[in-house]
């Protein structure tokens, strides 16, 4: 009997310290894709692929990737960086049908710095339909949005061949379109409830399709910066010019590349109350620009949530006489009362401009002020006053807000 007990020990040691390939835990020809492995403790070498895939665990790849040859690794306790070179002792495990090492019981970095496996370009069919895909870093190419994001942030896409699933294990993408296309979408592959999905690890792996730029919040937090990605496919220089509603004119951001075709930039983060108007030019070796988008620019708005009085002036004259309006942009919570008027240097009232309920979900509103009075008249040069006035309509409560507007001269 103590022979027999001590033969098991003895295996049970050396299974705990087998040293196994990526590749041997996860091929399989058994039809459940279960890996030859499961339930056992196995020593495994890689190349960090990415970490951060909900929040703190990662995925490990034989440096040569490809199909068999990448795992997820349930561990929230060590945090490697993409690119290290690691060594794991851990259990195989199928969590609901995804093959992962977890129980992690001895982690080491053997080495840093190391080239990530270039993607595994397959189809989107492959990746929905594939066991051997399961944990690898790959591309899908030319691909259009089928099916807009689910309650979790998950949505499809299809490249012809048959619709995957996108989902957001390390980055919420900005919701996309039905028909909206990508180049290509770059990531890892787990599965869960009974799907495949390929998660992007950034912005870099989203490659959208066309010209033209992808705002990742065109409703951000008050605050919070926003990031613009555009994509062009020449070797330009690329600048994004933006201004606020109160700015006199655009300021230029130089976006960096971060693939060869796509170019970032980051807008800063603005109080409650503010538009932010940005374009996009590309300048070549010869000075020639083409601007995007052509026709108006691109908006982003910082919506106010609560009872306030905001006024937006531009720091310039306006000549009404020339036919030019004047943008002033006033804003509170939705449903309060805005009471928009015009007065001379006198303090009279010349007009009545705007008397309404806010219905704009944002509290953001725009009017196109045309330099006349309440009788239609164009109004003399000189400096006038714009006042709002904002009223709760729950509570009755009141809050103003003022600032001054120039006609100038007429043009000789």
């Amino acid at each position: 009997m103590k022979k027999i007990i001590i033969l098991t020990l003895s295996l049970f040691m050396l299974s705990a310290l087998t040293a196994v390939t990526i590749y041997e835990i996860q091929y399989t020809e058994d039809p459940s894709g279960d890996s030859p492995y499961d339930g056992e403790v196995v020593t495994t070498t890689g190349i960090v692929t990415a970490y951060g895939f909900g929040n703190d665990k990662y995925f490990i790849s034989m440096p040569e990737g490809g199909a068999w040859k990448g795992i997820y690794v349930y561990d929230y306790t060590n945090a490697p960086a993409p690119g290290d070179e690691v060594e794991i002792t851990a259990t195989v495990d199928e969590y609901y049908d995804l093959t992962e090492l977890t129980f992690v019981t001895s982690f080491s970095i053997l080495s840093s710095g190391n080239p990530i496996p270039d993607p595994v370009s397959i189809t989107t069919n492959e990746l929905a339909t594939e066991e051997m895909y399961e944990g690898v870093l790959v591309t899908i190419s030319n691909i259009t949005v089928t099916e807009i994001p689910n309650s979790y942030n998950e949505w499809y896409v299809d490249d012809g061949s048959g619709e995957c699933q996108v989902d957001d294990g390390f980055f919420e993408y900005p919701a996309p379109l039905i028909g909206d296309e990508f180049i290509s979408i770059t990531g890892l592959v787990d599965y869960g409830f009974y799907y495949y999905s390929i998660n992007p690890r950034d912005a870099n792996d989203v490659v959208v399709g066309g010209v033209g730029a992808i705002i990742y919040d065109h409703e951000p937090a008050i605050g919070e910066d926003v990031l613009v990605q555009f994509t062009y496919y020449e070797d330009y220089s690329i600048m994004l010019w933006w201004k606020t509603s109160s700015d006199y004119d655009f300021e230029p951001l130089e976006m960096t590349t971060g693939r060869s075709v796509d170019y970032f930039a980051t807008i800063p983060g603005q109080d409650g109350g503010t538009t932010v108007n940005f374009y996009i030019e590309a300048t070549d070796s010869t000075g020639v620009v083409e601007t995007f988008p052509e026709g108006d620019p691109e908006t982003i708005i910082f919506g106010v949530y609560s009872h306030q009085a905001i006024l937006n002036i531009p720091p310039r004259a306006f000549n009404p006489h020339a036919g030019e309006t004047f943008p002033i942009e006033f804003a509170s919570q939705q449903n309060d009362k805005a009471i928009l008027r015009i007065y001379n240097a006198e303090g009279k009232l010349v007009r009545t401009l705007v008397n309404t309920i806010i219905e704009n979900q944002t509290g953001i509103n725009l009017y196109e002020w045309d330099g006349r009075d309440k009788e239609n008249n164009l109004l003399p040069l000189g400096l006038y006053i714009c006042f709002l006035e904002v009223i709760d309509t729950t509570n009755g409560n009141k809050k103003t807000a003022k600032a001054p507007i120039v006609i100038g001269s007429m043009l000789k």
